[in-house]
């Protein structure tokens, strides 16, 4: 388990030690060690790698540390060990690859980002697309036609979705 004053050194070796004694002195201040200890490991590798990777030349304040740690999401022991074990076959990386190459599309369209219940509903899309190759192939191999046709049904059923719940979110509001 990853402790207040390893923490410290890792800050001091990203920031310099010299600059975090000035701005917190020798060894981690109570309300520090308080908030590191709430953290789990995972978070904590997390905040100091997105800290070594940030640019940043100023020691961060308490706030700024523990908004780094949970920046992108939270971790579990059990959540990490589900997607350690997950392992993708080749029809979900194809189906990664197609929503990857659908939202640079979108990027470099320069247009708007997808919503939280967009992305949600493109994903179940995906992984949908994923499944039906996986059922076709076993039938035999899915030939690059079909592959495409069937993202673009896959993908033209969730933009109906998009409309539909766009919709009904508009009645609910008026």
């Amino acid at each position: 388990m990853i402790g207040s004053s390893e923490v410290w050194t890792r800050l001091a070796g990203i920031y310099g030690a010299d600059k975090l004694t000035r701005a917190f002195g020798d060894t981690a201040p109570p309300d520090w060690r308080k908030q590191i200890s709430e953290l789990n490991d995972a978070q904590l590798n997390h905040g100091l790698d997105r800290l070594a990777i940030s640019g940043n030349r100023f020691v961060p304040t308490l706030p700024d540390f523990v908004t780094a740690c949970r920046s992108a999401r939270e971790f579990t022991a059990s959540a990490n060990r589900a997607l350690e074990d997950k392992r993708l076959d080749a029809w979900d990386r194809a189906a990664n690859m197609h929503m990857m190459a659908m939202v640079m599309r979108r990027v470099m369209a320069k247009k708007n980002a997808y919503t939280e219940e967009q992305t949600r509903i493109l994903c179940r899309a995906k992984a949908a697309w994923a499944q039906d190759m996986r059922e076709d192939f076993i039938n035999g191999e899915v030939d690059s036609e079909s592959q495409i046709a069937m993202w673009s049904n896959r993908m033209s059923h969730a933009h109906w979705e998009w409309r539909d719940v766009f919709v009904y979110q508009a009645k609910a509001a008026a």
